[in-house]
């Protein structure tokens, strides 16, 4: 029990190789299956570290903010006219911009607005993404992500299309990498970039935008915890303060306790 405990609480990316490290000695010497036992405590402690981080990452989100929200997706907003011939036309010879516009028309209808709204929603943006239309492949990583629009959720996809997004300077989908990464959804847990795709999103991110006080909270704790990057407790402060600024309370409260 104590060298579990010791474990939780002391865990890092030092111990875990030292830890697989002590396990080959053990093969050596005491001629057990040590390096087994080693590396069997390295792999439990990493998970340990990603799963505390990726917990503390995502309580912080005290807003409650839909990470996996489309760009426009706003509650008040109300759906406008169906296509018209003109846009349906281009969207059928091929035009991306078409394709997402007719697919965003039809995510905003109210149900029994159009026939098979989900399909024709899920239809376009497929469309439109395939042609390589960044929006849209965000979009289409948001239904795939939440399992919306009736498809069956799948965050393999999702992360596919969030990355294609993001290689192609879509910013909403920085933010959706780096809880990928760090949470393991859709793609192995990679802390370092986790680390890299938050700060890229943090550091462009406006403060009026939905995501900002979280991501900002979240580099904090990255940089804090030491998780992906150097372990920098001003640079947490840093983070942590631009988010206290904006008013999250998380980020406040991290401020005092680190002193």
């Amino acid at each position: 029990m104590k060298i579990l405990e010791f474990i939780k609480e002391k865990a890092s990316v030092k111990s875990i190789i030292c830890a697989i490290v002590l396990g080959a000695i053990g093969a050596v010497f005491l001629k057990l299956p040590g390096f087994l036992i080693g590396a069997a405590i390295g792999f439990f402690a990493g998970s340990l570290i990603l799963s505390k981080i990726g917990q503390k990452m995502s309580e912080g989100d005290s807003d409650k903010v839909d990470i996996l929200a489309t760009p426009d997706d706003e509650e008040d907003e109300e759906p406008g006219d169906l296509p018209d011939d003109e846009l349906l036309n281009a969207a059928e010879a091929g035009d991306p911009d078409a394709q997402y516009r007719v697919a965003d028309t039809y995510y905003r209808a109210p149900e029994g607005f159009i026939k098979d709204k989900d399909g024709e929603t899920v239809r376009w943006y497929q469309k439109a993404a395939d042609n390589g239309h960044t929006a849209a492949q965000y979009s289409l990583g948001v239904i795939y992500g939440e399992g919306r629009c009736g498809v069956t959720k799948n965050l393999y996809k999702a992360f596919e299309l969030f990355e294609k997004a993001a290689n192609k300077g879509d910013v909403d989908s920085y933010y959706s990498l780096a809880m990928a990464y760090c949470n393991g959804e859709g793609v192995a847990q990679n802390p370092e970039k986790a680390f890299e795709w938050m700060k890229k999103f943090s550091e462009i991110v406006k403060p009026d935008d939905s995501l900002c006080n979280s991501a900002w909270y979240n580099l904090g704790v990255l940089y804090e915890e030491g998780t992906g990057t150097e372990k920098d407790l001003n640079k947490a402060r840093e983070w942590y303060g631009k988010a206290a600024a904006n008013g999250f309370e998380e980020a406040q409260e991290a401020l005092k306790q680190l002193g």
